[in-house]
């Protein structure tokens, strides 16, 4: 039985081994965490392997902190462990520019450990363009188990309900968010196994904005009077989704 074709060509089939023809798929059998969701041109993918790196850290409330994290990672040998605040509006979180990009569909896809008591899990994407800042997020929300988008107004408005996972050591959860800066709207949500239209709701925008960048961040959010952590590994950029 003809097993595919040979790694110089398209043509030929071997009868011992597969040939392969996908270098995204290549790419991830070499060890890039760019496998949930192939689509999109990388800008930026990180897995912590050499530290932070170009991320800086955040965090508000009692005992918050941001460290790297040696074991469960989703892959390689550090991940970034993100201990909540215990006071009100306790949280931590990471956040980077990247550089400036042509207006395409842009995408931040982050995998995330949970603890018991997470509240929710926050993507984010901001662009200011030289005249408005643009705001678009994604939560998930652990305690509710509803996925919810960051409305024009500023509030958030649930997308998707019963989103069950659990909260369990080396357990990885991956979701992405994908934008369009040339329309100003949310396009799509991925989480897990499912994927949801988000086209129909515009970005929360600001004026003025002078500055020009497009920065990412992942913030993590704990129940009032714990310190949760959560993790967060593989997190990912795009432009030119489709």
């Amino acid at each position: 039985m003809p097993h595919g074709t040979p790694d110089w060509g398209l043509v030929g089939p071997k009868a011992t081994t597969f040939g392969l023809d996908d270098l995204a798929e290549h790419a991830v059998r070499m060890g890039s965490p760019h496998s949930f969701d192939r689509r999109g041109d990388v800008m930026a993918a990180d897995i912590f392997d050499r530290g932070m790196g170009e991320w800086s850290s955040n965090w508000n409330g009692v005992l918050a902190a941001v460290n790297l994290w040696t074991g469960e990672n989703r892959q390689g040998p550090l991940c970034v462990a993100l201990r909540a605040g215990s006071s009100a509006n306790g949280w931590a979180g990471i956040g980077r520019s990247v550089p400036y990009t042509v207006r395409s569909r842009v995408g931040l896809e982050a995998s995330i450990g949970l603890d018991v008591n997470t509240y929710f899990w926050q993507w984010a994407i901001t662009w200011r363009d030289g005249v408005r800042l643009w705001d678009a997020r994604m939560r998930y929300d652990f305690v509710n188990q509803t996925l919810d988008y960051w409305d024009a107004g500023g509030l958030w408005q649930t997308f998707a309900t019963g989103v069950r996972t659990r909260a369990w050591s080396g357990v990885w959860h991956t979701g992405k968010l994908v934008i369009d800066l040339t329309t100003s709207m949310y396009v799509r949500a991925l989480f897990a196994e499912n994927e949801y239209d988000l086209g129909a709701f515009a970005l929360q925008n600001f004026l003025p904005s002078t500055r020009v960048e497009l920065q990412v961040s992942m913030v993590h959010y704990g129940v009032l009077t714990f310190n949760p952590v959560g993790k967060v590994d593989s997190v990912i950029v795009t432009r030119n989704e489709p």
